[in-house]
């Protein structure tokens, strides 16, 4: 019965996913119809992730980083559970208006370009595709009030793109943790501890799939419970990344 339930909500969100295929007005200056929904002159105005960090994708001043391949301090001394992070653009404006309106306001027709463009980076980078795509998992009550879990509708265009499945139901939140905004890095790994658990088989090489990547902790806290269940690679595929705290310099 849960299964019939994934497969159904899976092809509602396909068809959802279909109809918003149809050329359209560009989301960023509403005055280009672009097959992708975002033309090349507002995606080259986004703000680029151009230095991040080769491991977690931090962004970086372009002193320290070498087209992603130095790492950044915390990586140097304490290398996370995944293997690398990809996200094109730095969380700032208009990503974050437009991922905000995405998930908070269901306008779904802001979040596929933005997931087609995450697509092309990584088809840019030459390097071997995942073997699956998993979305990280929302909370049951909190998908119920949403609707939606937008790691799951970005994977799911993600695939489209790049022809990797996405497994569903394979992570499972277990229990809704407080909110994680406003904590430091090591009290949001507190506080996620024990919060997802495996469901079923994972392939050896996946990519976690989520809208922003904040300080890391949840895609940490998934990565090292994927270690204990045989993953050997893991990486983060997210929309944008969000630059280092003032507090964090």
């Amino acid at each position: 019965m849960i299964n019939c339930l994934t497969h159904l909500s899976t092809l509602a969100n396909r068809l959802v996913n279909n109809f918003l295929q149809v050329n359209s007005p560009c989301i960023g200056c509403l005055t280009t119809t672009s097959a992708s929904g975002l033309c090349p002159a507002c995606t080259a105005s986004l703000p680029a992730n151009s230095s991040p960090c080769g491991r977690c994708g931090l962004p970086l001043p372009s002193i320290e980083s070498s087209q992603g391949t130095a790492l950044c301090g915390p990586c140097i001394a304490n290398p996370p559970a995944f293997d690398r992070v990809v996200a094109p653009w730095i969380y700032g404006f208009p990503v974050n208006t437009a991922i905000s309106r995405f998930k908070y306001n269901s306008q779904r027709a802001l979040g596929r370009p933005l997931a087609i463009a995450l697509a092309s980076t990584i088809r840019q980078q030459g390097k071997r595709l995942p073997d699956a795509l998993v979305p990280v998992p929302m909370h049951s009550g909190k998908l119920r009030k949403r609707g939606f879990n937008q790691a799951e509708e970005i994977a799911i265009w993600l695939s489209e793109q790049l022809d990797v499945p996405v497994i569903e139901g394979v992570l499972k939140r277990t229990r809704r943790s407080d909110a994680q905004s406003g904590l430091n890095r090591q009290r949001r790994l507190t506080n996620l501890k024990g919060a997802f658990a495996v469901k079923q088989s994972v392939p050896e090489y996946i990519a976690l799939v989520d809208d922003v990547m904040t300080t890391g902790a949840t895609v940490e806290e998934l990565s090292r419970l994927l270690r204990r269940h045989g993953v050997k690679r893991i990486d983060v595929w997210v929309i944008a990344r969000t630059p280092r705290e003032p507090h964090e310099q």
